[in-house]
């Protein structure tokens, strides 16, 4: 009896057809090319880092995907006290990416990608800039997940 729930434990856990979210990315067949980045500095310079591993490198026969990326922070005041001081915010990060390479075509792509988090004020101003930093250092890891899981499904 041991060995037959052995066995039906074996099946439920093997059939549940889990697959990691980014399976295949370590076997990718492109570059990148980063063309023009503008906008919010932290963003972007956290973009180029995390995009480091897919950047073009001489000699290579890959796919090559040329981004143009524009990214617009915006910090907005969601609700005030009585005394008319902001007590949270919503963090918004809105980029835009114009992707270029012959597997597309002479249209490009265009890709639209919009992060938000909402933040309450902090009484430290020094620990509210850092967490605020670390938000902007986690939205760019989601812009470029998303970038990546897009040019993965074009190739």
């Amino acid at each position: 009896i041991i060995k037959k729930n052995l066995i039906l434990i074996f099946f439920l856990l093997s059939a549940c057809g889990y697959t990691p979210l980014y399976k295949g990315f370590s076997n990718i067949n492109f570059q990148i090319e980063l063309t023009s980045l503008s906008g919010d500095r932290l963003i972007n310079n956290s973009i180029k880092n995390d995009l480091f591993r897919y950047l073009k490198k001489d000699g290579s026969n890959k796919i090559l995907f040329k981004l143009n990326i524009n990214t617009e922070y915006e910090k907005i005041s969601i609700t005030k006290n009585t005394a008319g001081n902001d007590t949270s915010y919503e963090l918004k990060v809105t980029t835009t990416i114009n992707i270029n390479s012959e597997a597309i075509g002479d249209e490009g792509l265009k890709l639209i990608i919009v992060e938000k988090f909402n933040m309450n004020n902090m009484t430290d101003n020094f620990k509210e800039k850092e967490y605020e930093q670390t938000i902007k250092i986690n939205f760019a890891n989601s812009i470029v997940n998303k970038i990546i899981s897009r040019i993965s499904q074009i190739q």
